[in-house]
């Protein structure tokens, strides 16, 4: 347990940092007058699934540390939306979208 524990917190640390990354891509008010800021697409995916796929391996190490509260249909998709995620990480790195 103290393993699952340790790697909770890592999670949750790297979860801040990707969050704050992403947090830069949300919509802001257009102000009249004001410059828009562009943002590169594939910067702004990477950075809202690596922050995803944080938040799925944070619910697969709780449905290992709280197995009751977790069935094996909820637990395959999971691991099937980290697959997927993992993947387009892969894409939005080399741009290819």
């Amino acid at each position: 347990m103290d393993k699952i524990d340790k790697n909770i917190k890592l999670i949750l640390q790297q979860l801040r940092e990707a969050h704050k990354k992403s947090e830069k891509y949300l919509a802001q008010q257009i102000i009249t007058g004001e410059k828009i800021i562009t943002h590169d697409f594939f910067n702004m995916a990477l950075a809202f699934d690596n922050e995803n796929l944080l938040l799925i391996e944070y619910e697969l190490l709780l449905s290992k540390q709280y197995p009751k509260h977790y069935n094996l249909d909820q637990i395959n998709f999971l691991e099937k939306e980290k697959t997927r995620l993992i993947k387009n990480i892969a894409r939005w790195k080399k741009r290819q979208f």
